[in-house]
């Protein structure tokens, strides 16, 4: 067994390990140049060229790892098992990052559209003591209008 089989083994059984997602060879029967494997992770597609310590991509591998990265893929030329969960922990650690701060985002909007609702309250509060005080008032002149005219007539 020669040592990229090796080492496509080893990288095989760890991604295999994650809960939630997907492993495969790709194969090259078919075409020449796609990346060994396919893993996706958290709906995160990543394509692993394996080489050995002292093997080296093609001019067709190097295009093909481009083209994917040019349409949103994560696409990596590997040479160890360690290269491999540096890069899931780092992409693992980023996810994260954007989602405590997708979190502070949200919470920063949620916190303005609070305090806008409490500007429109304080405003509309405002608005409900004028119209009360108005029809207090109204109704202390009505009653001394009233009171005056029964006076007259008793």
């Amino acid at each position: 067994m020669n040592e990229e089989t090796k080492l496509k083994l080893k990288i095989l059984k760890y991604l295999k390990s994650f809960p939630n997602s997907y492993v495969m060879k790709l194969s090259s029967l078919f075409c020449s140049g796609y990346p060994d494997l396919l893993f996706i992770h958290n709906g995160n597609p990543f394509f692993f060229e394996l080489k050995s310590s002292k093997g080296k991509a093609t001019k067709l591998q190097l295009w093909t790892i481009e083209q994917l990265k040019n349409a949103g893929a994560r696409a990596y030329i590997v040479k160890s098992l360690q290269e491999v969960k540096n890069i899931i922990e780092r992409r693992e650690i980023m996810a994260q990052a954007q989602n405590e701060q997708a979190f502070v985002v949200e919470f920063r909007d949620a916190k303005e559209k609070l305090d806008s609702l409490k500007e429109q309250l304080s405003v509309a509060q405002k608005q409900f003591d004028d119209i009360e005080a108005r029809l207090v008032e109204m109704l202390q002149t009505d009653e001394k209008e009233s009171t005056a005219k029964y006076e007259k007539i008793g």
